[in-house]
């Protein structure tokens, strides 16, 4: 088997690499963050052999196929999984902004920066350099937003820009590996991109051919790293750990391939379940007192339990 190491500097260097696509290009262009994205799948699991042979030959560009084949042709977390819309050429006002690289966040829009080679300034924190603005860029509503519009209607300009966006997000954001507040690597924004935006594109698209096989192996590889600092750098309380755990126990669920995945729901659970008892009040009311607190952490702990019902917990 491959070692688990992924080197920083591997994706530093390639900041002004082109856009990949293939397989072959990512396995050529990150081998230490593939390597790393095998290591961490347990390639024991049914459905899996073709990956673990290669693996096991250490032909990457083969195991990756497998890989990208078992999701593509599976049905796990099958709630999320959606037909494709029809082709079409209509346009949604909102996502023609993002593709023109204007922003909202917090009702103030912005046109981000770019680095010389095209990609976004994703440490841009606005136009009043609102730190709390780029928190929210780096949250990734904009891939929701995109991804409506190609549901809606079946433009493929919306799906490429979607694809061009995130795998530039991961390749120009190695992960720290340690607690921060950065735009970038923040704890809401590891639940709202891993737990949150990014599960209805991974799995909703596996037909699309404009999700490109890259930016699927790019998102897989990503995961243990969200995983991982929800799991060891969450907040110790209040409204944010309940949307931490909620968002480390919907990656547990989505992809339980992981050979951690079950221990991530375990930890979760052990750590959101007392906060109902330490955050809700006798009268049911949360202990931030305000109606938009109380309103995350109920849809919290409701999503919560749903998550890993849905995932047969």
């Amino acid at each position: 088997m491959f070692t688990g190491l992924v080197v920083v500097m591997e994706t530093l260097s390639v900041l002004s690499a082109p856009r990949i696509a293939t397989v072959e290009e990512v396995c050529e262009a990150y081998p230490a963050r593939i390597d790393g994205l095998l290591e961490a799948l347990d390639l024991e699991r049914p459905g899996l052999e073709k990956a673990k042979a290669a693996a096991d030959a250490g032909d990457r560009a083969a195991a990756c196929q497998a890989l990208l084949a078992y999701y593509r042709d599976g049905d796990t977390a099958a709630w999320l999984r959606q037909p494709l819309p029809e082709p079409g050429e209509g346009r949604d006002a909102a996502a023609d902004a993002v593709l023109d690289g204007v922003f909202t966040n917090y009702r103030i829009t912005a046109k981000v920066p770019t680095r010389p080679d095209g990609g976004l300034d994703w440490a841009y924190n606005g136009p009043d350099g609102d730190k709390e603005w780029g928190w929210g860029l780096n949250r990734h509503p904009w891939a929701g937003t995109l991804l409506r519009a190609y549901r809606t209607t079946g433009n493929p300009i919306y799906l490429d820009e979607l694809d061009r966006l995130i795998q530039d997000w991961i390749l120009v954001n190695p992960y720290p590996g340690k607690r921060n507040s950065t735009p970038q690597w923040r704890g809401l924004e590891v639940r709202s991109r891993a737990g949150g935006q990014w599960l209805p594109i991974f799995f909703g698209l596996q037909q699309a051919d404009g999700f490109t096989p890259a930016t699927r192996l790019l998102m897989l590889s990503s995961v243990p790293d969200h995983a991982h600092y929800a799991r060891h750098f969450h907040a110790r309380g209040g409204n944010w750990i309940t949307m931490e755990m909620n968002g480390l126990a919907s990656i547990a669920a989505a992809w339980p391939e992981f050979r951690e995945a079950g221990a991530w729901a375990d930890y979760a659970a052990e750590r959101l379940l007392p906060e109902m008892a330490a955050q809700v009040y006798p009268d049911g009311v949360q202990m931030e007192l305000t109606s938009h607190y109380h309103r995350v952490a109920l849809h919290s702990f409701e999503q919560f339990a749903t998550i890993l019902a849905r995932a047969g917990y």
